[in-house]
């Protein structure tokens, strides 16, 4: 899945199977979905992951509503891992 696709995903009812779980994780937070996106990050060790826990965490203690421009950014850098 390119970076459109994952944006495109946004709009669908349930998060794609075949998307990483980092990729799960912003997929859930741009849907509102903040505390399984947190789960899911939790429980993966690595570099990403930790990244995007920062990400939920900031975005929790600002008080930002998701507009999924931060994860969009997330997801682009993701997938150019």
């Amino acid at each position: 899945m390119n970076y459109l696709e994952f944006i495109d995903s946004l709009t669908l009812n349930a998060c794609p199977d075949q998307l990483d779980p980092c990729l799960q994780a912003l997929w859930y937070d741009a849907t509102g979905d903040w505390n399984t996106a947190h789960e899911i990050v939790q429980r993966l060790d690595n570099a990403t992951a930790a990244r995007i826990h920062a990400y939920l965490h900031r975005k929790a203690m600002t008080g930002i509503q998701g507009t999924g421009t931060g994860t969009g950014r997330l997801a682009h850098r993701i997938q150019k891992t």
